[in-house]
């Protein structure tokens, strides 16, 4: 029973110690944004109350994210809920002719940039009502993916090394 024990706690840990792939949230601001440098690929883009919250009130945003040279930027809404006819996300940039405005539980199509170029994000919100917004995964093509985290795990007090 013992060897058994010690094999499996030799097995667990080398195992313990991993590397896993941070993903990123990039929230709307305002600003200038550019891949591989403020987000990565892979990341997700949302609104300002992020993954987890509703956007804010009387919001007037303009967030630009570019691409490097060359390469471009895909933003695949994943999310979409922004109060019908009050808030809005108007979209510019796009190449597969999307630009526009949206509001609504629709999701909007997926946006590609220009090879080199970018897509700008004015979202507005009225003084009085709020929703959860949206997220987006974001692509950049031939973008290196950011550094491993490492994470460990380590034995609890119910797992004893004994």
């Amino acid at each position: 029973m013992k060897k058994i024990t010690f094999i499996l706690m030799a097995f667990l840990a080398s195992t313990a110690f991993w590397q896993v792939q941070a993903q990123g949230e990039i929230l709307q601001a305002d600003g200038v944004f550019t891949a591989c440098a403020d987000f990565q690929d892979g990341d997700i883009y949302a609104d300002t109350g992020g993954i987890a919250s509703n956007y804010g009130l009387n919001e007037a945003i303009s967030m630009q994210l570019v691409a490097p040279a060359g390469e471009t930027l895909t933003v695949d809404f994943t999310t979409f809920n922004v109060e019908a006819s009050w808030d809005s996300l108007t979209v510019t940039g796009d190449t597969g002719g999307f630009d526009g405005t949206y509001d609504g539980t629709d999701l909007p199509p997926t946006m590609t940039s220009a090879a080199g170029g970018g897509l700008t994000f004015d979202f507005s919100s009225d003084s009085s009502v709020t929703r959860p917004g949206w997220t987006a995964n974001l692509g950049i093509s031939n973008c290196p993916p950011p550094p491993p985290v490492e994470a460990r795990e380590y034995c609890s007090e119910n797992m004893p090394l004994e």
